[in-house]
């Protein structure tokens, strides 16, 4: 993601909407954009410690934790974090089914989180690729790879989907700007390969 979009994806955590995901104000590309931006802050490394699990403490943790740690968090990942634990929208959700898997020897990278909505419905929310070798070849096999069992990725997508939802759940797996490339490919790949109750 560009750097401009990144700077307008802060403004919008910060000011642009601060009503809750309800109604005519429902979720929408932006709210799905900010929660796939926020995956990338790998909260299966938080420990809550019996804190509620909402959006707000995981982003608290994880930031008290990086600060205490003295580790580096990207400028701009962080701003957008502070925007959306602050913000009405965003703060109060449930998060439920964090998960992740890395390989750097192998094209292994995934990470996935469900966001529970305050009217009740679920969104599967999946990471991207970062920079790192892993990324980049998994990139490589989700671009050229013709197994038709998929990628590793996807392949794990299919699994978590499976893994969480019951047969009355309904699901909503958001499309996303073609920036993030990637998780639409696992979106497609979990609707065509399962038969659920899917809102796409």
């Amino acid at each position: 993601m560009s750097e401009e979009n990144k700077s307008d994806l802060i403004e919008y955590a910060q000011n642009n909407n601060l009503q809750p995901i309800s109604g005519e104000n429902g979720y929408n590309d932006t709210d799905a954009v900010v929660l796939s931006t926020v995956e990338y802050l790998n909260f299966e490394d938080v420990n809550l410690e019996g804190l509620q699990p909402t959006l707000e403490n995981y982003i608290d943790v994880y930031l008290k934790v990086k600060r205490d740690a003295g580790e580096y968090i990207d400028p701009n990942r962080k701003a957008l974090a502070e925007a959306v634990k602050n913000n009405p929208r965003y703060k109060d959700l449930k998060i439920e089914n964090v998960q992740a898997s890395f390989n750097e020897n192998e094209p292994e990278q995934f990470g996935a989180m469900t966001v529970v909505l305050p009217e009740g419905q679920k969104v599967a929310v999946f990471r991207g690729t970062d920079g790192t070798n892993s990324g980049w070849w998994e990139d490589l096999c989700f671009g050229y790879n013709n197994n038709p069992e998929g990628t590793t990725a996807q392949k794990m997508a299919k699994e978590y989907i499976e893994n969480i939802t019951g047969t009355d759940d309904i699901y909503i797996l958001q499309v996303i700007p073609k920036e993030e490339a990637l998780q639409n490919g696992l979106l497609y790949y979990v609707v065509i390969n399962l038969m659920r109750k899917v809102i796409l």
